[in-house]
């Protein structure tokens, strides 16, 4: 019986012994396989980048690393109450580069995770030590297949990106090419890169597969400065577009002197995300009006935050964006930060465990994270993205390129009328027989949206309407005294925190937001519907608050 007593007691004690915060030796045991990274109660969590810094294509890792400052901002500087350390180094847009940043970083211990890198041919270097150092590796920007194809000697364990696969931009644009332009050969350019040699297949691949003709496909040097002999050999073949997804400087020699070069005058040019950059714009001058990249993300389809919020922060802290990589960057570590919060050991006395192992696990383990660019689901291997695609056209001085596809078209008659439904089939416009004199092509188009500000706020649907007579080209509009119909089907999602009664659509005078007076909501639906008698910018809003002025009662 004293026996029993006394083992009762001393479990006693050791559970209360238990429930007192952990003294600190305690906390150096670690049974995660690839190890732990701990750090002090005062001790800053490491983040590291990898990314493209400095050269001719710095300005796509600046962009994705100003990305990252304006997570961390967001984040209120910290994880789980400890500062954030976020430093790196260049990776360049190279195998070397890519092998020098790989073994700086894999030396330091006390890194979490590293953002990175931006081109494909530096994570085949960068990646290998990385990983073998048990990092967790995110990129914003890398692209190649094989950096997330099972059993790929280029795939490394703890490797994720947050950007498309290639095999998803490079058909893209060849069903751009071959369904939009009409064009039904074509001629491609590499350079020898991993990024470029694959959406360069991916493309003809999906060209050939529509049924079209590739009539070249020659290859260069990411130095090389004169075009002339491979552009004149592709021109032989007479393509309707030339397609080459390179960097700059390369992509600069190559739209200045095809457009000098015999039988290329009317031919399309088009590249990829790695020529969206004002560097084309400052290399090319007018040569770059008309020339085309594709990139992700369609910037149309970024959530509402990316506007209301990120995008407002980005500027007042850095300017415009010169890439199209920031919020693949944002949302990179943004993912890194839950995956941390879910899997950290905290100490009473402010003391973080991390398992490297555990760390891997959660982020492949995400689903359905709410991100800038839509939502992300991590397979087994590394891909995250939630794809949108979009192609966009420069302009001679301008950047931003213009967003000219996906849209969708119509050709609607004044007899019977039509109607037009957006790709994702979300948005309807009908046009009643009788509203307009002529026959007229009129365009759905996904489209930016300029901050609502005051109490207003998006919801992610913004597009513009418009039109124009199939005879003349000439701008169209709704005839005297009719209308059209207008309808938004919204999930409750998307709603966020507008209130759902005050949804409305509202359209762009040049400066701002206007509510259009017939618009009304259905809230059982989740419907907005107007009939307005005109085309223009439309999006639906909504308030976030509503005013009420007192009611003064006085005696009389």
């Amino acid at each position: 019986m004293k026996t029993r007593i006394f083992l009762t007691l001393a479990s006693i004690l050791g559970l209360a012994l238990l429930a007192q915060p952990m003294p600190s030796h305690a906390i150096l045991t670690c049974t995660d396989p690839l190890g732990c990274v701990t750090i002090g109660p005062s001790d800053p969590i490491h983040i590291a980048y990898a990314l493209v810094t400095e050269g001719p294509n710095s300005s796509l890792g600046i962009d994705a690393r100003n990305g990252v400052q304006i997570a961390i901002d967001d984040s209120g500087g910290k994880i789980l109450g400890h500062t954030i350390q976020f430093d790196g180094v260049n990776s360049g847009c190279s195998y070397d580069g890519g092998l020098a940043a790989g073994q700086t970083l894999a030396a330091d211990a006390s890194i979490v995770a590293v953002i990175g890198t931006s081109c494909s041919s530096a994570a085949r270097a960068a990646v290998p030590l990385l990983s073998a150092a048990g990092f967790v590796i995110v990129s914003p920007s890398n692209t190649a297949p094989s950096l997330t194809e099972p059993g790929n000697p280029d795939n490394h364990p703890g490797y994720l990106r947050t950007a498309p696969n290639d095999k998803i931009q490079g058909a893209m644009a060849a069903e751009f090419a071959y369904r939009q332009l009409g064009v039904t050969k074509a001629a491609t350019i590499r350079d020898g890169s991993l990024y470029a040699d694959y959406l360069r297949q991916a493309f003809a691949n999906e060209f050939t597969s529509l049924g079209g003709t590739i009539t070249a496909q020659e290859v260069i040097t990411p130095q090389q400065t004169d075009m002339s002999a491979v552009l004149s050999s592709i021109a032989t073949g007479s393509p309707g577009l030339l397609y080459f997804p390179v960097f700059m400087p390369a992509g600069g020699y190559i739209i200045n002197q095809a457009r000098t070069t015999a039988g290329l005058e009317s031919a399309y040019l088009m590249g990829a995300d790695g020529l969206f950059t004002p560097a084309v714009v400052t290399a090319t001058g007018a040569n770059v009006e008309g020339f085309m990249v594709t990139s992700s993300p369609d910037f149309t389809q970024n959530s509402a935050e990316y506007y209301d919020s990120f995008l407002p922060a980005y500027r007042a802290k850095f300017g415009d964006p010169t890439a199209p990589f920031h919020a693949h960057a944002y949302d990179a570590f943004m993912m890194i930060k839950a995956a941390i919060e879910r899997v950290a050991v905290v100490y009473a006395d402010g003391t973080i465990q991390i398992g490297r192992q555990a760390l891997r696990d959660a982020m492949y383990s995400t689903r359905n994270f709410p991100g800038l660019t839509g939502n992300l689901t991590c397979s087994a291997t590394g891909d995250c993205a939630d794809p949108h695609i979009a192609v966009y056209r420069y302009h001679a001085g301008q950047f931003p390129p213009e967003h000219i596809w996906p849209q969708t078209r119509g050709i609607i008659s004044p007899e019977s009328g039509g109607m037009v439904t957006s790709e994702h089939g979300d948005t309807t416009v009908q046009i009643p027989s009788g509203a307009i004199t002529d026959t007229i092509v009129i365009t759905y188009t996904l489209a930016h949206s300029p901050a609502p500000g005051g109490n207003l706020i998006g919801i992610g649907h913004v597009f513009d309407v418009t039109a124009v007579y199939s005879g003349t080209g000439q701008p169209a509009q709704i005839a005297p005294g009719h209308t059209y119909t207008v309808t938004v089907q919204y999930t409750d999602a998307e709603k966020g925190p507008a209130i759902e009664s005050t949804l409305a659509l509202y359209y762009w005078d040049g400066s701002q937001w206007i509510k259009e007076p017939s618009s009304v909501v259905d809230t059982a639906n989740n419907t907005v519907t107007a009939m307005p008698n005109h085309f223009s910018r439309w999006a639906v809003l909504g308030e976030t608050r509503r005013v009420y002025l007192p009611l003064i009662l006085k005696n009389y």
